[in-house]
C-alpha cells in the first residue's frame, strides 16, 4: 500500500506532579510502575463491570506524562483520574490539545529508516525526530508511527510528508485502511471486555485494585474467554450491529466501511477456528479471519 498519514482528533493531556504514576496506575488495567523515557505504554480504562470505557497511550516526556485518549470520552476519562485524589497527593492535569498535534503514519520499514532515521523497529518504542516524538508500532509487515508535534511544527511535518510521498488522507479513508489492517479504534473497544478484542495483554495479572479488576480476575480464573476479534470481507454491505450467519452464529460488527464494491468490517464472534474461513450470506461470500493484536 502507499504511505499514508492521518491527522488525529484526540484528547491530549499533560500530566505532572510527584504522584502522577501512582494515580494513573490505580486507574488503568495494566501496570505503569516500571517506566522509562524510551518507551510508551498502552493502557485501558475499564468500568466496574470490567468493560472498556477508553484506551490511551501513556508517554513519559522528561518529568511529565503525555496521555492520548479518545476525544469523544475525554471529559469522562479525565474525571476518572482526578476523582479520589488525596489531599496529600501531587497531581496536575492540563489540556494540551491546543499545543500538540498527533499524526498517524503507515509506511514500510525502509521508508521509516530513510525518512525518520528509525533503524530498529520495536513495539512501544519512543524516538525523537527534531522537536517531535515518534511512537513506533509494528503492524502486518508495515510500521505505524504516531508522531506528536507542537502546533508550530505542523507545517514542517506536512512539508516533509509531501516531499516523501506520504499522502495525507481524510477520516473516511483512514477508517477503511485501519479496518483492513485490523487497527481497532474506540468504537471497537468501548463496552467490550479486553480479551474480546485481543487487548488482554493490557491486563496485568496480580496487579492491585483498579476499576474492573475483580471481574477480570474472575474471568481469568474461569478461563472462559472464547470471543475473538475478526476481520470480515464481503461483496455485500454490512452494517454495524449483530450479523447472524446461518451455520456459524452471530458476529457483533463494530466497524464497517466500503470500497470498490467490497465491504471491510471488524467484529467480535465466538469460537472462531484458526485461520481463515469462507461462509455464505444471502448469496454473498463472507471471508472471515481472526486478527492478532500487538
Amino acid at each position: 500500500m502507499d504511505s499514508i498519514s492521518f491527522h488525529r482528533n484526540d484528547c491530549i493531556s499533560l500530566i505532572s506532579g510527584a504522584d502522577k504514576i501512582k494515580i494513573l496506575d490505580r486507574s488503568v488495567s495494566n501496570s505503569l510502575v516500571s517506566f522509562n523515557n524510551k518507551e510508551f505504554k498502552k493502557a485501558l480504562f475499564c468500568n466496574t463491570a470490567g468493560r472498556i470505557d477508553d484506551f490511551a497511550l501513556i508517554c513519559p516526556i522528561d518529568d511529565k506524562i503525555l496521555m492520548i485518549s479518545s476525544d469523544e470520552f475525554c471529559t469522562e476519562t479525565r474525571s476518572k483520574l482526578v476523582e479520589g485524589i488525596g489531599w496529600n497527593e501531587e497531581f496536575e492535569l492540563r489540556d494540551a490539545v491546543a499545543a500538540i498535534s498527533r499524526f498517524t503514519v503507515i509506511l514500510s520499514q525502509s521508508k521509516a529508516l530513510s525518512i525518520f532515521g528509525i533503524n530498529e523497529i520495536k513495539d512501544n518504542a519512543m524516538e525523537e525526530f527534531g522537536d517531535m516524538i515518534i511512537l513506533v508500532t509494528k503492524i502486518e509487515g508495515l510500521v505505524m508511527l504516531d508522531i506528536l508535534c507542537q502546533k508550530g511544527s505542523t507545517d514542517t511535518l506536512l512539508s516533509l510528508f509531501e516531499r516523501s510521498d506520504i499522502n495525507l488522507i481524510d477520516e473516511q479513508k483512514w477508517n477503511l485502511i485501519r479496518v483492513k489492517l485490523g487497527i481497532i479504534d474506540i468504537e471497537d473497544a468501548r463496552g467490550n471486555l479486553p480479551w474480546e478484542i485481543g487487548l488482554d495483554k493490557l491486563i496485568t495479572r496480580g496487579k492491585g485494585c483498579y476499576p474492573g479488576q475483580e471481574i477480570h480476575a474472575r474471568m481469568d480464573s474461569r478461563g472462559n474467554k472464547n470471543k475473538t476479534l475478526v476481520r470480515v470481507i464481503s461483496d455485500k454491505k454490512i452494517d454495524v450491529g449483530k450479523l447472524r450467519v446461518d451455520g456459524f452464529g452471530t458476529i457483533n460488527i463494530t466497524s464497517s466501511f466500503s470500497e470498490n464494491e467490497l465491504c471491510y468490517s471488524l467484529g467480535i464472534c465466538k469460537d472462531m477456528p484458526t485461520g481463515k474461513i469462507e461462509l455464505s450470506l444471502d448469496g454473498s461470500i463472507l471471508n472471515i479471519e481472526s486478527i492478532p493484536i500487538s
